[in-house]
Parts: structure tokens; C-alpha cells; sequence
């Protein structure tokens, strides 16, 4: 499982992604060596149903749980998540940069909730999937089964969807093909990819 963390390049942190979200036991007994290896099991033991899907895609571990935890910052419904999941793909697929604010919020240090800058669209980070193509140097968080799952089994591919906004009038995440739909959503910062 950890083979393709350690074989990525330009990653923050290698264990990002690995370390499965989740409770453990954390006594004063428990080194924390021990409870990275909790961690990593219990990823491990999450993705074992998965992995030979994973193989079968053509998917890394390293790529499926770097769009994951780009979806699980998103934070929406398992539905929503699989056309999330979709948009990134077609976005691969078709040699586009992913364009995830997330990444940028990562590359820049900044948490979630904080306001996103003209400045940090063009910082120079791997992480910058606004400057850069592909999946990232490695996940940005830990994601949980039900993102993995979104990836692998992501829905409206074949309406070629390439964006998607918060409609806040509706409180909705829209898809679409194109942007043209979609400015007014851009102008007020709702737009999230």
C-alpha cells in the first residue's frame, strides 16, 4: 500500500492519504509508533476489497487517494461525491488541470475555511493543480472509503461534465460542460471547480 507514497515525488508529507480517519486508541501507553501503525492498518484493511479494482482501472493507490481527499474536502452527499469524482476524471482525461481549490488552500498552507487570494493561484507548489495537470504529488488529506469508493465508481462521465459550483440559491452542487453556465457563480467566488 505505502509503496506508491514513498515512490512519489514532491510530496509534503508521505503518510498524507495513508492515515485512515477514524478513532483509535491513543492511552498514554501507546507510542506513537504504535499508533501510526493503527493508522496505516486500518487504511490498509479499508482498501483491501479495493485494490485489485484499483489495478484493474490502471489507478495507483497514490492517484486514487490523492482525488479522494480532493473530493472529501469538498464534503458533500456520496452522490454528489461520484460526480465529483467524474468531473475529475473527464478533466484527466482530457489533459485539463484539475483546478481544485483545495489544492491550492494545501499548497499554500492555508486551511479550509480561509479565503483564497489571487496571489495563491500562482504559487509555485506541485500541489498547484491550477498550473499543473495530473493528480498531484500525493494526497492533501486522509480520505475515507466512501470518497475511494466515489472515484472508483464515478457517475456522468459520459455527459462529459468539466466543471461544477455551489449554486448558493439552492444550496446545490451543478455540473456542466462549460463555463458559459456558469460565470455569474465565478464573479461572486462560488465557484469551486
Amino acid at each position: 500500500m505505502l509503496k506508491s507514497s514513498f515512490n512519489a515525488k514532491d510530496t509534503k508529507y508521505k503518510l498524507e492519504g495513508y492515515l485512515y480517519p477514524a478513532t483509535y486508541n491513543s492511552q498514554n501507553d501507546v507510542s506513537l509508533k504504535d499508533l501510526i501503525k493503527q493508522m496505516l492498518d486500518k487504511t490498509n484493511n479499508e482498501l483491501k476489497p479495493y485494490y485489485k479494482e484499483i489495478n484493474k482501472k490502471g489507478f495507483s493507490v497514490q492517484q486514487v487517494l490523492s482525488l479522494a481527499s480532493m473530493i472529501e474536502l469538498e464534503r458533500y452527499s456520496e452522490f454528489d461525491r461520484q460526480q465529483i469524482a467524474g468531473v475529475l476524471l473527464n478533466r484527466l482525461n482530457n489533459g485539463l488541470p484539475l483546478e481544485m481549490k483545495s489544492s491550492i488552500l494545501y499548497a499554500s498552507g492555508k486551511s479550509f475555511n480561509q479565503k483564497i487570494d489571487k496571489k495563491d493561484y500562482k504559487i509555485k507548489s506541485a500541489y498547484n493543480l491550477f498550473k499543473h495537470t495530473g493528480y498531484g504529488p500525493g494526497p492533501i488529506s486522509n480520505p475515507s472509503i466512501n470518497s475511494v469508493k466515489a472515484v472508483l465508481n464515478p457517475k456522468n462521465m459520459d455527459k462529459n461534465y468539466l466543471h461544477f459550483y455551489i449554486d448558493p440559491k439552492k444550496n446545490k452542487v451543478v455540473f456542466s460542460s462549460n463555463l458559459v453556465n456558469t460565470s455569474s457563480v465565478v464573479k461572486n467566488n462560488n465557484y469551486m471547480r
